[in-house]
């Protein structure tokens, strides 16, 4: 069994927020509550971080 590289669940971690941001959007525009704005923020922040450590992570690899 092959284990996952930091890189590799980085990446994973990533896009699994950016399925939350697009499904949490969808929810939010189709009900306009205010408590899914609240769920938008951990997604937001996880993705931004993520994408930060791909980067660094991807400018090492060079």
């Amino acid at each position: 069994m092959k284990l996952l590289t930091m890189y590799q669940f980085a990446k994973w971690i990533c896009i699994l927020c950016v399925g939350t941001l697009i499904f949490n959007g969808f929810l939010y525009y189709e009900f306009q509550k205010q408590e899914l704005l609240y769920s938008l923020v951990p997604a937001i922040v996880l993705s931004l971080i993520t994408g930060m450590f791909l980067l660094t992570a991807a400018n090492k690899k060079a």
